[in-house]
């Protein structure tokens, strides 16, 4: 074999074993677009996710929550949807309001915070919420990100075993769409 079809196997060979090693790409991977039709948001999921609903009795009405969520791997992604009573949102700022969102997720999760900090998606004031928790799978990372749209508080939640990749869950934020604000 001549020394420059060599070279040619050997640079062939190399690309073949790179590919090979390399991690593979989960961002390469194809998720599922969740758009339900009641929902003023719409994203991407690893694959399609359970619903659920619940409603929780308050001094200023009836909270409704309507959660889509999928679990698998030690990774959790949850979309929520909590339909606040007008009252509750009549004497408060939108600051406060995702004050008390970031405390329930704290006091739910018995939860140590990493980070909080403001944010912005389509015009609607938001925060970015990352805190270390432990559960039954062992410790875990958890960012959640939530907003205020009318009387909505959107809630986008992932967490996944703490020191693993976050590309994932990079992946699911960005995916995330809010009715544009004008």
């Amino acid at each position: 074999m001549s020394p420059r079809a060599t070279y040619r196997l050997s640079r062939i060979a190399l690309a073949l074993l790179a590919l090979w090693v390399s991690p593979r790409a989960d961002a390469q991977t194809p998720w599922v677009e969740v758009a339900p039709e009641a929902e003023p948001w719409k994203l991407e999921m690893p694959a399609k996710p359970n619903r659920r609903e619940a409603q929780d009795k308050t001094i200023v009405g009836t909270v409704n929550r309507v959660t889509f969520y999928y679990e698998a791997d030690g990774r959790s992604y949850n979309a929520n949807r909590i339909d606040l009573p007008t009252v509750a949102t009549m004497f408060m700022t939108n600051n406060a309001l995702l004050d008390q969102v970031r405390d329930g997720l704290l006091e739910a999760d018995g939860a140590v915070e990493t980070s909080y900090r403001p944010i912005e998606k389509h015009g609607h004031p938001g925060k970015q919420l990352v805190y270390e928790k432990k559960d039954e799978t062992g410790p875990r990372t958890v960012r959640a990100e939530f907003y205020v749209v009318d009387d909505l508080v959107l809630n986008f939640v992932a967490a996944v075993p703490s020191g693993a990749s976050t590309g994932l869950v990079d992946r699911f934020f960005a995916s995330i769409e809010l009715p544009r604000e004008d």
